[in-house]
């Protein structure tokens, strides 16, 4: 389990969408714990309490076979939604990725987060940046700091106010032998120094497995205790359960379980949430996943409980956690995720070329011009054939918005610039077509 490793992705994006009025959800008896209690213990939501406590832990399982993230399309009940679209490097690491809200029957830009790496591959910042209707402004920067291990030891955050870069928190990072993030220190910039605000220390069991996290919060002079969950694994390291506690002055009351049920292969996931009612644990929510055979996350809806023991449809925190350490955190009713396969680069010395690709256009982003590279393979009877190509750019819409190539062309590595001057900022799709054949490009224009 890591909070804050260089190269996981980790957004928390609170999309609360009206929809009207809803049944009657079933609630806990004032004799249990209520979702309000959080609130006189500092949490905001519940999403505040399972981020804060590490309860949704990555497993240990590989990364083998498994293509990239391409995008996370989330749907709220009232027809409201949020898109991810992801851009990577020649080193197949994420270079940025953009947000998208739905609005009106459109989508269009929100915000947009671009990673820098140092020579030597680590992440070194993130930018996050919001649309202001015709370009992209400055918001929060992101700064991580390693050791000479190369472990991710200081995460400091900085907002743009008044034209310039202004502190306002860090994380200050202890690692275990194992390289897991045992003990996380959250401090705030106040008055020209740092105060201390929570720290989360963490056990392991075998290697990484979170099997428990303690949660305080900073009084004055000494650290208090806030929140305490124990996870549960089978003997695969599936994650089987977390069970949440809140202190109550001087003793643990139960607070919040979440309790995972897998069918056989494991490629659906119930995720029941279960609030404590003074003697049983009651469940109120339910988040049900469909996985692929590798145990990445293809989709997730939320439903709650009513009064009636009905289930309905809603909108609720949704996690989406893979193995590879993917992350998203998003309040909405479905939330859809898309993966692509990674293109290798053909070097320029490959004059036989045996694989039909499109590579990434570079640089990307860009403003406003970039260099398009494809490889027109070798056909062992048409080895100097000539075939009919098209090169194509589309708008998010999926809007043809110019026509870069349309000939016939000899096997071979070719190389096109693409101005879009006149385009405005935003995600557009380069295709190419070729013998029957079609491959698709995201790219990013910024101005």
């Amino acid at each position: 389990m890591s909070i804050s490793r260089g190269l996981t992705l980790f957004i928390i994006v609170l999309f609360a969408i009206t929809t009207g009025v809803k049944p009657q959800r079933h609630s806990i008896s004032s004799s249990g714990i209520e979702k309000g209690s959080l609130q006189e213990h500092g949490f905001k939501s519940i999403l505040d309490w399972e981020i804060s406590s590490n309860t949704f832990p990555k497993t240990h399982k590989s990364n083998e076979n498994v293509s990239q993230v391409d995008s996370v399309i989330s749907k709220g009940i009232s027809g409201g939604g949020l898109k991810f679209i992801y851009n990577y490097d020649n080193k197949d690491r994420i270079d940025n990725y953009i947000g998208l809200s739905y609005v009106e029957g459109d989508w269009r830009n929100t915000y947009l987060i671009k990673n820098t790496y140092s020579t030597d591959g680590l992440l070194t910042s993130t930018e996050h940046f919001l649309w202001n209707g015709s370009s992209w402004q400055d918001d929060i920067r992101e700064s991580y700091y390693y050791d000479s291990l190369r472990q991710n030891t200081l995460r400091i955050h900085e907002s743009y106010f008044n034209s310039a870069w202004v502190k306002t928190s860090k994380y200050l990072i202890t690692l275990d032998k194992n390289g897991n993030d045992s003990i996380i220190v959250f401090q705030k910039w106040s008055e020209g120094k740092w105060i201390n605000s929570s720290r989360t220390t963490c056990e392991f069991i075998n290697g990484n497995l979170l099997d428990a996290s303690l949660y305080e919060q900073w009084n004055d002079s000494l650290w208090q205790y806030l929140g305490l969950s124990y996870l549960e694994y089978d003997d695969e390291g599936y994650l089987l359960s977390t069970v949440s506690y809140l202190w109550d002055d001087n003793s643990w009351i139960n607070y919040i379980k979440y309790r995972n049920e897998y069918n056989q292969d494991r490629t659906t996931l119930v995720r029941n949430v279960e609030l404590w009612d003074a003697s049983q644990w009651i469940i109120t929510e339910r988040i049900l996943f469909s996985l692929n055979m590798s145990g990445y996350i293809l989709s997730g809806k939320y439903e709650y409980r009513t009064m009636n023991d009905n289930w309905v449809s809603g909108d609720g925190p949704i996690h989406i956690n893979n193995p590879d350490g993917f992350e998203v955190h998003i309040i909405s009713h479905v939330i859809e995720v898309y993966y692509n396969d990674t293109t290798t680069v053909i070097k320029d010395d490959n004059t036989r070329p045996n694989d039909f690709a499109l590579s990434q256009n570079y640089p990307n982003p860009f403003n406003p011009t970039t260099t398009i590279e494809y490889t027109l393979p070798v056909e062992m009877l048409h080895a100097t054939s000539l075939q009919l190509v098209t090169l194509k750019i589309f708008d998010i819409l999926g809007q043809e918005v110019a026509t870069l190539l349309d000939k016939q062309q000899k096997p071979g590595i070719y190389k096109v610039q693409f101005d879009a001057s006149n385009l405005a900022s935003g995600v557009y799709f380069c295709n190419l077509y070729y013998a029957h054949k079609s491959i698709s490009k995201k790219m990013l224009l910024l101005k």
